[in-house]
């Protein structure tokens, strides 16, 4: 271990790479590791296991490509519209124990549940805050709609609360705005919110845990009609959430 910024972190390394990771960071993949791998998992095995998501994430790159919700709006989401799964997070920046990712060779060991791609739901609760690339936004709201047209002849309640940049002249903008799934749209503007920083977990890479958004941001609540009578949306639930997102 040693001190960065004032923190306690663990070295992790292979041959001329090497990472600072956060003690807290650090113990709490340690426990996923064990919970998903099981009880007799070697440490050694951790740590190369460990390494290997480092690397993974490290190469990707991008504060943006990783950036997370703030706490509080997760507990806002869940209370409000009953979401328990992220479809996307990885082991590093996951707020809920329920989570798919990017990468699932490397993720897996952590607990990741694979692609959203290949997540298939008729009912639940979900938050989706992708990768702010336009294809794979595009591609998310399709597989939504296909799930939602599914779960509504089912008459299941299907749910998802969506976060992307406000690039009203992208695809993905115009379908979800555009869809008859649509229950509440709030768009909150770049001065006045913030995520969770992308590359926080490597500590020489950024100091600073809340990234300040540099682009206005839509928050989305697609719902089938069953989700929409099972968690309707709040006379409250616009400040809440804008509350929420603020800047600490």
């Amino acid at each position: 271990t040693q001190s960065t910024w004032g923190e306690r972190v663990m070295l992790i390394g292979w041959s001329e790479k090497e990472f600072g990771i956060r003690v807290q960071d650090y113990e709490r993949l340690n426990a996923l590791y064990t919970e998903h791998v099981g009880a007799a998992a070697m440490l050694d095995d951790f740590h190369c296991k460990l390494f290997l998501l480092l690397m993974r994430y490290d190469t990707v790159g991008g504060a943006s490509y990783h950036a997370a919700l703030p706490a509080a709006l997760f507990e806002i989401l869940g209370r409000t519209l009953g979401v328990t799964h992220e479809c996307f997070a990885s082991p590093l920046n996951a707020t809920l124990s329920s989570f798919c990712s990017a990468f699932p060779d490397t993720d897996v060991h952590f607990g990741s549940q694979g692609s959203f791609f290949d997540l298939a739901p008729l009912e639940g609760s979900f938050e989706a805050n992708p990768p702010f690339v336009e294809e794979v936004m595009k591609a998310m709201a399709e597989h939504m709609f296909s799930l939602l047209d599914k779960a509504t002849a089912a008459t299941r309640p299907l749910s998802f609360a969506i976060t992307i940049p406000a690039w009203e002249d992208t695809p993905a903008w115009g379908m979800l705005r555009s869809s008859r799934y649509l229950s509440k749209l709030i768009v909150i503007r770049k001065h006045d919110h913030c995520y969770i920083g992308g590359v926080y977990f490597v500590t020489r890479k950024q100091r600073d845990r809340h990234w300040k958004a540099p682009f206005d941001t839509g928050l989305f609540v697609l719902q089938s009609p069953e989700a929409a009578v099972r968690w309707p949306i709040a006379p409250d639930f616009e400040s809440q959430v804008r509350d929420a997102f603020r800047l600490p």
